[in-house]
């Protein structure tokens, strides 16, 4: 890996600490494509307004 890392340099990414939002968005992701789980997660966001515990409370069976 330290080959891959001084060949390309280090890879950047956005750490999530929301513990919660990581959970559900790996439970998403878990066995579709990733062009799915994107759709699923944006739709998920739009009904409820983001992804934390409060708001997914929230969803009745008929909201989605």
């Amino acid at each position: 890996m330290g080959a891959g890392i001084n060949r390309i340099g280090m890879i950047k990414r956005e750490v999530n600490l929301d513990i919660f939002s990581v959970l559900i968005s790996s439970i998403i992701s878990y066995q579709i494509s990733a062009k799915s789980a994107i759709t699923v997660k944006s739709k998920l966001i739009n009904l409820t307004g983001g992804i934390i515990r409060e708001n997914i409370d929230k969803i009745e069976i008929g909201d989605i």
